[in-house]
């Protein structure tokens, strides 16, 4: 339950210290004199939004301290534990504190968290109704909501569906890209298909180019070639008839050597002129085979130079080297592979998607037969708190099997209601007036109450549009909720006030030329007095006090029964 709460340099609030009693506590107070503000800074202490709004005029930021007290609950345990938070086992202190920067700083028992921890543990600690909730069940989504909260089986449920739904939706995301690629995918296959069949006709091979580069180039210059390799083997070889070669010189030097090697040792000369004359030999042999192979032949030239063009061609479209072309083959024969793989893939992703999307059906169903079971119980239960509350309605949820999946089944659900006996339940937006939607909302609160394990309840002036007799329901309504849990509520319902255990009297006044809200907890004759205007306005008279004290003493006599 809520022990406490320190609130500093909020709105108008300069300093404030409220403290709190297990059951019903009220707050009270003149219109503007800040309640609604106090459970906006509760609200930031528990992960709710934050403004710069708040900030207090002059003041760098504002502070609001929570303190929580047994008993919390298991899943608050979990969470301390998850996030490895310590605590005793007497209290939670919750600090939220908001600067004129923007930048908020979340603490649990002094550790810093992220403001979504501070969110979710306040979901655990107290339950929130604020003054526009009630135009909240008006909403489908709500009133859907509301029913598969009330069997506990259906979350189970609830949450098996959501994993299958997510798991189809994703697949039918996937299938619709694929779907969308279609056209971009067939003109790319037939790009790949058009430049693999065209590099495979031309029978490309790894250095063709510079072979055909060097024919090219021996045919192109054949009748140069071919006059200086006759001279070159003329020169070797000589013309006997006119002038002798280099062959026939050394073959002579040889003869003369010779000779001298009659008189003088000359062999080594002899041998290494022998060797050279032996080379010279093989070089004339290969010079003439040469020469006989040169080919004057034009076609042969004009069929290279055109493959030579062809290649060319192919080596500035995939190139820049040949080597660089034929790399280009192999990575799009891949990649048309794996399109060709791709197109598979689409078909057995429908499949997949079709399975999925059934089985996702099938959970809908039994959540739509679940709801429909559920349904009369609600049902019953909340004319049971409404009765209490001094209506005798008829209310029916119209639960209709949609065509369609969404994220919570198949199901459009719409509560009907009929304030008036014999007339027909319509829907609630249509025909509820704002005090019948203030019990509608407390009587939903009470059954939650029962099945919750939150220990604190908020209400911000959920007595909106009420008065008279049904005023005094409603307050007897809060008080039997707050006789299992904590209740906090502002009103401005003297009947509200009149029941609660503890009473907060917040005061507006001037300090220093500037306005301040400051809490009162009142007495027994402050109560009294603060009842007596709540009741009767300014016009209170002794008689008028007196029997607001009795009145107050009547209603504190039967809670000690």
């Amino acid at each position: 339950m809520l022990k406490r709460l320190g609130v500093t340099q909020f709105a108008i609030i300069e300093q404030a210290s409220l403290s709190f009693t297990t059951g019903f506590n009220v707050l009270t107070g003149e219109t503007g004199a800040g309640k609604s503000i106090l459970i906006d800074a509760l609200n930031a202490v528990l992960g709710g939004r934050a403004s710069l709004e708040w900030v207090r005029q002059g003041a760098e930021a504002f502070r609001v301290e929570a303190v929580f007290s047994q008993p919390w609950g298991e899943e608050v345990e979990s969470l301390l534990k998850e996030q490895e938070i310590p605590h005793d086992e007497e209290e939670l202190i919750l600090v939220r504190r908001y600067s004129t920067s923007g930048k908020s700083r979340s603490l649990i028992n002094g550790c810093q968290v992220p403001l979504a921890v501070l969110r979710q543990l306040g979901l655990l600690l107290a339950d929130m109704h604020g003054q526009h909730e009630n135009q909240t069940v008006l909403d489908s989504a709500f009133q859907r909501s509301l029913l598969d909260s009330f069997a506990p089986e259906m979350m189970q449920l609830l949450g098996s569906y959501k994993q299958l739904y997510d798991r189809w939706t994703a697949m039918a995301a996937e299938k619709r890209k694929l779907a969308a690629q279609e056209q971009e995918r067939e003109q790319r296959l037939d790009l790949l298909r058009w430049q693999l069949q065209e590099i495979s006709q031309a029978a490309l091979q790894k250095g063709e180019d510079q072979e055909l580069a060097q024919q090219e180039k021996r045919l192109a210059n054949a009748e140069k070639l071919a006059a200086s390799l006759e001279r070159a083997v003329l020169q070797l070889n000589g013309n006997e008839e006119e002038t002798p070669g280099a062959l026939a010189l050394l073959y002579k030097t040889r003869q003369e050597l010779e000779q001298v090697n009659r008189f003088d040792d000359c062999q080594e000369q002899c041998k290494v002129l022998d060797d050279f004359l032996y080379q010279l030999e093989d070089v004339s042999a290969v010079l003439r085979e040469r020469l006989e192979e040169i080919e004057y032949n034009p076609q042969k030239l004009a069929k290279i130079q055109e493959r030579l063009s062809l290649l060319q061609k192919f080596k500035r479209k995939y190139g820049p080297e040949l080597e660089d072309v034929l790399n280009y083959a192999a990575q799009a024969q891949e990649e048309l592979d794996s399109l060709l793989s791709g197109e598979g893939r689409l078909a057995e992703l429908s499949r997949e998607c079709e399975a999925a999307q059934e089985e996702a059906w099938m959970q809908a169903r039994l959540l739509h037969a679940k709801r429909r079971q559920a349904a009369p119980l609600l049902e019953e239960n909340l004319a049971a708190h409404l009765q209490d509350l001094g209506m005798t309605p008829t209310l029916q949820f119209a639960i209709d099997e949609t065509s369609e999946l969404g994220p919570d089944g198949c199901d459009r659900v719409e509560l009907l209601f009929s304030a008036n006996a014999g007339e027909a339940p319509k829907a609630l937006q249509k025909i509820a007036s704002g005090g019948e939607l203030s019990r509608l909302a407390l009587a939903i609160k009470s059954v939650g109450a029962a099945c919750s394990g939150t220990p604190t309840m908020i209400f911000d002036e959920i007595d909106s549009g009420l008065g008279g007799r049904a005023a005094q329901q409603v307050a007897d309504k809060i008080a039997a909720i707050a006789q299992n849990k904590q209740v906090l509520c502002i009103t401005h319902l003297p009947q509200l006030a009149l029941v609660a255990d503890r009473h907060i009297h917040l005061v507006k006044e001037m300090v220093d030329g500037r306005t301040q809200t400051r809490p009162v907890r009142l007495e027994e004759f402050e109560r009294v007095n603060e009842l007596a205007r709540m009741f009767y306005g300014d016009a209170v008279t002794p008689e008028l006090l007196s029997a607001t004290a009795r009145l107050l003493e009547q209603y504190q006599q039967q809670d000690k029964k």
